[in-house]
């Protein structure tokens, strides 16, 4: 029977933390030992050392962060990135407003435009042959990608109305 995973943290903790010590936590929480990490990864004995010495500049590759976070059954390094990565954006000014009813109502509006540009699209390709061929898939991607940016312009402005403890004005 497998063991299962420790409760998440509060991000708040991991605001103050470097990464090293994000890692020895969920290595603790873990109950592994840095050993039984360094070879569920598959490291070199050389690059553990460098990976678990908190005075080395030395860390694992981006993309191994998720692959850590399943060995450790845990997702404290992916909580720490998020927290450092809100931290940075508060930093440079990139935070969201809150925004207004009418501002609200105009951004769904713009995304039910964009969605309705994806379902033509889909609706065009499919009209001759009843497939897409590959430029038509490029168009689709696209168009679809729109949707997403302005989703993401959505979630970021409801975040900041969540945030600010304010309802939409």
């Amino acid at each position: 029977m497998s063991k299962q995973p420790p409760a998440p943290i509060n991000r708040e903790y991991f605001k103050h933390m470097s990464f090293s010590a994000a890692l020895d936590l969920a290595i603790g929480r873990s109950g592994m030992t840095r050993e039984d990490v360094a070879e569920l990864m598959k490291w070199s004995p050389s690059n553990a050392s460098r990976y678990f010495n908190p005075s080395d500049n030395y860390w694992p590759q981006p993309q191994a962060i998720p692959r850590l976070c399943a060995v450790l059954r845990n997702r404290d390094l992916i909580d720490w990135l998020l927290t450092h990565y809100d931290e940075e954006r508060k930093g440079c000014g990139l935070v969201a407003e809150p925004m207004d009813e009418l501002a609200l109502l105009r951004l769904i509006n713009e995304i039910c435009k964009e969605m309705g540009d994806v379902h033509r699209a889909v609706e065009d390709a499919l009209k001759v042959d009843h497939s897409v061929q590959p430029h038509e898939a490029r168009t689709i991607i696209r168009q679809s990608y729109d949707v997403l940016v302005r989703f993401g312009e959505l979630i970021a402005g409801m975040s900041a109305l969540r945030e600010d403890g304010g309802s939409a004005r």
